[in-house]
This record gives structure tokens, C-alpha cells and sequence, in this order.
């Protein structure tokens, strides 16, 4: 009886096996993935490392050269523009018709002559006028724009003359005779005459004739120098010289 319970257990044993078997091999296939879990806690910050050495310092760069000085400014000047002369108020015509004169006795209404600027600045006055000159491109005269420093002569163009011979041109004066807070008051002399010779163009004309012939020509520009004392820096300017305090001081012209 003994060896039959042992076949039987043996057959027992393998179909338990084979059963095992089939059951493994026919394992469905794997399920989704489940949620991530939490995150865990964060560990404890780390020790510093020990600091590198410090990296040599850079070159010094080569420094500029330094610019040249800039113009003088002209914080201690004020000036008007170029201006026609004022001449519409008086007029006298000279009985010999060697001349005739031209004035006023108005006031210019110009902001620079301040009362300020009669206590504590100099006042300039300049002239652009015409001068008569030889042109030798044509073989004729003609007038150059010339700069008065002071009351000076000029030339105009005689009134009608087509020509550019010497003849064609007269001369004048021009100058100012009296400034205050506000007022400057012109004298104009415009001569009628040549060499002792009166020009009938020029004789016996109404004061608009002699007015119109400098209505353009001269024109006058005030300066006011400020703080002008030896030391100051308008000090050292020659104000005789028109280029100069033009060049020194950036005048427009």
C-alpha cells in the first residue's frame, strides 16, 4: 500500500505544478501607475565651501587726453541786434546845401540801456556802415560793409545813379550824442555837396528823401559790458576792436 500513496502523491504534485504553472502564465497585464506620492521634507542646508582665492586685478586703462580749453562765454555781455539808426524826428537842411541833418529825440525803447547798465556796466556802441572802394574785378567802385567803433564816416549810393563811378557816391556821418535809461538820441549828417560843388541830384530834397537814403544803412548794435574792471574777464578785451569782442564773445552777426 505504501508505493501506491506515494504515485498518488506524486501525481498530485504535478498537476498542483502544471496548475501553478498556467496560473502564472496567464497573469493580465499590469495595472496603471498610482499617484506620486508627497514630497518629502527638505534636508538640512549643506556647509559653505571655503571662498576661492581672489583673481588678479584688471589693467588700468590709458587715460585721455584733455580737451581743449572751450570759447569764452558771454555771461558778462548783453547786445542787440543790428539795428536802422533812428533819424525820423529832426531834420535842417543847411541854407549853403552843403548838408543836411537828420536826429531824434525819442526814445529808442531799448531793454539793454537799463539804468543798470549806465551804473554799473560801460556801454558800447558799434556802426555797420559802407565805405566806398575800388573793385578791380570791374574797374568800378563799389561799398564793402565796414565796422565803426566809434562815430565815423560812411558813403551811400546817390539816389538814381546807374553808374559806379566816384561821383555816384556821397558821404555821411553818423554818431550818437546822448545816452540814458532808455534813450539814445543819433545825429546823422548826410553832405550834399562834392569838393565845394553841390549835387542837384541831392539839393533842395524833403527830409523822406534824406531818411529814405539811410533806412538801411547805417545800423548800430549795443554792447553792455558788465563787471568790465582790470581782472574781470572782460577786462583784457579790446573793445576798440570789433573782431576781437565779435570772436571773444561768439557774436552773431
Amino acid at each position: 500500500m505504501k508505493p501506491r500513496f506515494s504515485s498518488l502523491f506524486q501525481i498530485t504534485l504535478g498537476l498542483f505544478t502544471l496548475l501553478l504553472t498556467l496560473v502564472i502564465s496567464c497573469k493580465g497585464p499590469d495595472g496603471p501607475q498610482g499617484p506620486a506620492g508627497p514630497t518629502g521634507a527638505t534636508g538640512a542646508t549643506g556647509a559653505a565651501g571655503t571662498a576661492g582665492a581672489t583673481g588678479p586685478a584688471g589693467a588700468s586703462g590709458v587715460a585721455g587726453a584733455t580737451g581743449a580749453q572751450g570759447p569764452m562765454g558771454n555771461a558778462n555781455i548783453v547786445y542787440s541786434e543790428w539795428k536802422p539808426v533812428d533819424v525820423s524826428t529832426n531834420f535842417y537842411a543847411y541854407p549853403d546845401n552843403s548838408s543836411v541833418y537828420l536826429g531824434n529825440d525819442t526814445k529808442t525803447d531799448n531793454a539793454l540801456l537799463t539804468q543798470d547798465a549806465i551804473d554799473k556796466g560801460i556801454i558800447y556802441i558799434y556802426y555797420k556802415t559802407g565805405q566806398k572802394t575800388f573793385d578791380p574785378a570791374t574797374g568800378e567802385m563799389k561799398l564793402a560793409e565796414r565796422i565803426l567803433t566809434t562815430n565815423g564816416f560812411g558813403w551811400l549810393k546817390i539816389p538814381g545813379r546807374t553808374t559806379n563811378k566816384d561821383e555816384d557816391y556821397i558821404n555821411y556821418y553818423i554818431g550818437n550824442e546822448l545816452i540814458s535809461a532808455n534813450y539814445l538820441k543819433f545825429s546823422a549828417f548826410i553832405y550834399t555837396n562834392q569838393n565845394g560843388t553841390i549835387v542837384p541830384d541831392l539839393a533842395g530834397k524833403t527830409a523822406q528823401f534824406y531818411r529814405d537814403m539811410i533806412k538801411t544803412m547805417p545800423q548800430y548794435r549795443i554792447i553792455v559790458a558788465y563787471g568790465s574792471v582790470k581782472g574781470s574777464r572782460t577786462g583784457a578785451v579790446d573793445f576798440t576792436d570789433y573782431a576781437s569782442v565779435k570772436q571773444t564773445f561768439n557774436l552773431p552777426d
